[in-house]
């Protein structure tokens, strides 16, 4: 069969695009697709390369990291006591009696047991009955009346506003949020309130160790009201419970007016019914106090803790 030359030019464009499509099919759809794997694997190694660099960067860093915690832990640490045998700590509880010139003759000492520790916040609870509210109905709307969240400083009024712990924040009337390095002490009042009402919500504690004295207590008044100053203002965790403060106490207690008592007739036979008004150097005798130190274990250990003047030795 005897073809044209035009016949010869299709046919043979025909077999070229034939070929071509081919090629095309057989050697650049598979190239192209590996292109697209390739841009994947690639994306894949930067993140990788990324999370590297990130961990050599920490790798930087993680000691000073772990220097900051371990002394924010000493420093926490050392707001408690470390858990304490009987005998250390009733060596504590003597150290502080003698800190303040008092004494006691029996110390009776609970073995170490645990504790909850949880935040509490205190909200003031109105009292609401009829005759209040009738006066206040009667002295009429209050314009100036402060709503929930707002407090007055410095003649002007602001909010508190809070979404979470790590939210709080205070608002002037202009809807200003005022700088944290600009707080009042009003304003840091009522942000540390603010805090820990949150934190109280959440409900978080923590357990501790506790050991518990109770004693009686003899001395002098002034030396005994600086005694519970004393224990209250202890950087460590120290709790006082079932404490009497007497404002009066029997006279057959002091012997000095009891014996000039009992040399006056009319009031001989009364003595034990007489109180004479605690004074400055009142002697006072057997007042009961029930002491509770609150212990968590530090992670190296102390050889001593002071108390007082006191030294004590605490690795017994």
């Amino acid at each position: 069969m005897n073809l044209g030359k035009v016949e010869k030019i299709i046919i043979a464009v025909l077999v070229i695009g034939a070929i071509i499509g081919f090629g095309i099919f057989l050697f650049v759809v598979p190239s192209y697709n590996k292109i697209e794997q390739a841009n994947k694997k690639y994306d894949n190694l930067v993140a990788e390369q990324q999370e590297v660099y990130g961990k050599l960067e920490r790798e930087n860093t993680i000691d000073n990291e772990i220097k900051e915690a371990k002394d924010a832990a000493k420093k926490l640490e050392g707001s408690f006591y470390p858990d304490l045998t009987t005998y250390e700590a009733t060596e504590i509880a003597l150290a502080y009696l003698k800190k303040c010139n008092l004494e006691t003759n029996e110390i009776s000492v609970t073995s170490l047991a645990t504790s909850n520790l949880l935040l509490e916040s205190y909200e003031d609870v109105e009292v609401e009955y009829d005759l209040k509210s009738y006066a206040a109905g009667a002295r009429g709307i209050d314009e100036n009346a402060l709503t929930e969240g707002q407090f007055e400083d410095g003649g002007k009024v602001y909010t508190v506003s809070a979404s979470n712990i790590a939210n709080i924040e205070i608002i002037d009337s202009e809807n200003n949020v005022i700088d944290k390095s600009k707080y009042t002490d009003m304003m840091k009042k009522v942000y540390n309130k603010t805090l820990c009402r949150i934190a109280a919500a959440n409900e978080t504690q923590q357990t501790v160790a506790t050991i518990q004295l109770s004693f009686n207590i003899t001395g002098k008044y002034r030396d005994y009201l600086d005694f519970l100053n004393y224990i209250n203002s202890l950087d460590r965790a120290t709790k006082l419970s079932d404490v009497t403060i007497p404002v009066t106490q029997s006279v057959s207690n002091d012997e000095d007016t009891k014996n000039a008592l009992e040399d006056i007739p009319a009031f001989s036979d009364k003595i034990d019914d007489l109180d004479e008004i605690c004074k400055d150097d009142t002697v006072i005798k057997d007042i009961a106090v029930n002491l509770v130190l609150f212990c968590v274990e530090p992670m190296e250990d102390l050889d001593t803790l002071q108390a007082g003047d006191a030294s004590i030795v605490v690795n017994q």
